[in-house]
């Protein structure tokens, strides 16, 4: 939308003037969230709230977006200011809501994954182990993606805390995850893990080669912030093996 340069409040006016857009709506809200985060614009996070109280929604789901906005604020802050300290209340809440959900389903699969950053590694590897119980190839594309995402997210906090040792029965249930054009996008960055993990433990430039190459790859495919993100952090591998030598 703020590509096409479609007024936000205008295009919420227009779908709550319709009926039966209450899908749709809320596909949009995510489409906005998702696109905010991605460019890192909280100013436009901010401004869904007092959208999303117009709403003509119950105020259990309004809460929930309300949740899940602030949520996605203090993460996108702790992204962009050093040393940034989240919302602790915030924090706590989102918590709460994922520790209420009992089953591992879609919602709270989502949940976990978008918000796991707020989680220590070693509490993160918990959480992790006790979906996996639940994981098999009969889960649909949603489930699986959400799943992908929540491993890629794993091993990206062991790495940078260099837990690497860590990281192998993850990379394990990540091979189980089938190879679909759905699942293409979080499939090259688990790959992208592995090898830079593996470049860790070997030193081979090939590894490194083939990390950069998908970092490439999302550059020339429109992902620019994204490959920015990625090429930071096969950097720091880089750096990070230089220390160890001297």
């Amino acid at each position: 939308m703020k590509q096409n340069d479609v007024d936000v409040a205008g295009f919420f006016k227009d779908l709550q003037n319709e009926e039966d857009n209450t899908k749709k709506l809320e596909n949009e809200i995510d489409h906005i969230m998702i696109q905010a985060v991605y460019n890192k614009d909280t100013n436009r996070l901010k401004a869904l709230i007092p959208l999303i109280d117009k709403c003509d929604w119950s105020q259990k789901t309004k809460d929930e977006y309300h949740l899940i906005i602030k949520g996605m604020i203090e993460s996108t802050k702790l992204d962009i200011i050093p040393n940034y300290d989240p919302d602790k209340k915030v924090i706590q809440d989102l918590k709460d809501r994922i520790f209420s959900i009992p089953d591992f389903n879609q919602f709270k699969l989502e949940m976990f994954g978008n918000f796991m950053i707020f989680y220590d590694w070693q509490t993160n590897i918990f959480i992790t182990i006790q979906l996996l119980k639940q994981f098999d190839n009969k889960n649909d594309n949603k489930e699986l993606l959400a799943i992908s995402a929540i491993l890629s997210n794993l091993i990206s906090q062991l790495v940078e805390a260099k837990q690497y040792d860590k990281t192998k029965p993850f990379f394990d249930a990540a091979e189980k995850i089938p190879a679909t054009p759905e699942l293409y996008f979080t499939r090259t960055v688990l790959d992208l893990h592995k090898y830079v993990v593996a470049y860790h433990y070997n030193h081979q430039q090939g590894d490194l080669d083939k990390a950069k190459l998908i970092a490439k790859t999302y550059q020339v495919t429109g992902f620019k912030e994204f490959s920015k993100t990625v090429q930071h952090f096969i950097n720091q591998e880089i750096e990070r093996l230089k220390e160890a030598k001297k």
